[in-house]
């Protein structure tokens, strides 16, 4: 599947990120959590429930977690207080709020 938001396009097959054209390197945590994020784009994503879903079965502490969003965040234009993609809503959780268009790569062309 592919997610256009922009001139960003996330490929969950390819596993990348593009911008404009160009590649964007995530490490594989960061891909995840970015990808889960605009899967799910239509909710509000808890902490515990983005920590369950990118390290599954596995104990981490918050730096992980802010490492990870802080480098999505950068990744998708993000910066410091200005949180217009992926923005943290207080003591709720974490929503992508980017508009969103999804192509399925697997349907052929009509």
């Amino acid at each position: 599947m592919r997610y256009v938001f922009g001139d960003y396009t996330l490929d969950t097959e390819r596993y990348e990120l593009r911008h404009a054209g160009g590649r964007i390197p995530l490490r594989p945590k960061v891909f995840q959590l970015l990808a889960y994020l605009l899967i799910h784009r239509d909710l509000v994503i808890l902490k515990d429930e983005l920590v369950e879903h990118v390290w599954p079965n596995q104990f981490i502490g918050d730096t992980a977690l802010k490492s990870c969003m802080m480098t999505a965040r950068k990744a998708v234009g993000d910066a410091g207080r200005t949180q217009r993609v992926i923005p943290m809503l207080h003591g709720r959780g974490y929503r992508f709020l980017a508009p969103v268009t999804s192509i399925d790569c697997r349907t052929p062309p009509t």
